[in-house]
């Protein structure tokens, strides 16, 4: 990330008399850093996620963390922190079961998948042919892929779909607008598998917690029994 995990002032050297007539730009500089209640910097690492899905920025040299002379990656002492409501650390082996038996049977998640190992064996590529065949050859697959990604990441679009009509009972002389119309004019209307999936989790999660939950209660509650 860029201004996440660092604090950045810029100091316009034109202020200093001796460079006034000279245009000499600003300095930036890097002055502080971000931490969490753990104690662990966002530096260079950020939060790592319990559950991460491939993306092709995983084959980008993107963020603070690729430049030189970057801050580390530290710690300070940590802060008391109750995390009795939010921990899900004991549930995230199972979180991931669920995740992968959703995901191997998506067509389309397989398919980006494929699509983002082949972005990576490309970028890794330090070399291209001056062979005339093998060039044209070459953008021919380059060509394919790129049609390919487009056809997954459409497959579930419908154009078809039309705004609903406004309601019998709207006053006159009042437009009644589809708002998600409105607002993504002009957009493509991709399908969002990690979108999909996040959700999904979500759902196991909640599920999770409450089949736990009951448990822990019958459980509360046969003991108060016995007593």
């Amino acid at each position: 990330t860029h201004g996440k995990g660092t604090v950045q002032t810029v100091l316009k050297l034109d202020r200093m008399r001796s460079f006034r007539d000279k245009k000499p730009g600003a300095i930036k500089f890097t002055m502080a850093k971000f931490y969490r209640v753990t104690g662990a910097s966002t530096q260079k690492k950020g939060i790592s996620p319990d559950i991460a899905f491939p993306s092709f920025l995983d084959h980008m040299e993107l963020g603070e963390a690729e430049l030189d002379h970057v801050l580390k990656w530290d710690t300070i002492q940590s802060q008391p922190l109750n995390r009795n409501f939010t921990a899900i650390t004991p549930y995230v082996e199972e979180l991931h079961r669920r995740s992968d038996i959703r995901l191997a049977e998506n067509e389309m998640y397989q398919h980006l998948v494929e699509d983002i190992a082949e972005f990576g064996k490309r970028r890794a590529e330090k070399y291209i042919t001056l062979n005339w065949e093998k060039r044209i050859k070459l953008r021919e697959e380059e060509e394919y892929w790129t049609e390919r990604s487009q056809a997954v990441l459409g497959s579930d679009r419908n154009d078809d779909d039309e705004p609903e009509d406004a309601p019998e009972d709207a006053p006159e002389g009042i437009e009644v607008k589809d708002d998600v119309q409105e607002n993504n004019e002009g957009e493509e209307n991709f399908p969002d598998v990690y979108l999909d999936e996040g959700l999904a989790l979500m759902g196991d999660l909640v599920e999770i917690l409450d089949r736990d939950n009951k448990l822990t209660s019958n459980h509360m509650i046969k003991q108060k029994g016995l007593e």
